[in-house]
């Protein structure tokens, strides 16, 4: 089924203000700046439209040896009783996402589940995704296999 003019013009009308996305990003910022190690930043991308609410943060470092990305969205679809209104929806996304980081905030070494998980949280249902990297090490690993061939080839 093609996408209309319409429908694009209903689904944009509750997209996420650029003012909006300054000051979630701003507050989130003002947090966690005492939480950051020298190098980390956290980036934070916010989307909605008429189905859903979804926050991703993205917490990395300069020398790159660390990349955690969580990320949560509350959709229409997943609500049988009461839905959250569309603006509730991401407020209650960027909720769920502040308390993941506050949680590793407090132990970094938390693990996440990198498919989406739903949670019942602030009388919504969230769907839930994590993931702790370290690109640096990706990076090595992925020389390291190209230098050596696939397994079977000779060099």
């Amino acid at each position: 089924m093609a996408t209309t003019v319409e429908d694009m013009t209903t689904k944009n009308k509750y997209a996420v203000t650029e003012d909006e996305r300054k000051r979630i990003n701003q507050a989130t910022a003002t947090k966690y700046s005492l939480n950051l190690q020298p190098g980390e930043s956290l980036e934070l991308d916010v989307e909605r439209d008429a189905e859903h609410g979804n926050v991703r943060v993205t917490l990395t470092n300069n020398d790159d040896t660390l990349r955690v990305e969580l990320e949560a969205a509350v959709l229409s679809s997943d609500e049988h009783l009461a839905p959250p209104s569309i603006e509730e929806r991401l407020y209650v996304a960027i909720d769920f996402v502040d308390a993941m980081l506050e949680s590793y905030f407090e132990d970094r070494d938390t693990r996440y589940h990198s498919d989406w998980r739903i949670y019942d949280f602030e009388h919504a249902q969230v769907r839930f995704r994590g993931s702790i990297t370290r690109p640096n090490l990706e990076a090595l690993a992925d020389a390291w296999l190209a230098a050596e061939g696939e397994p079977g080839e000779s060099n």
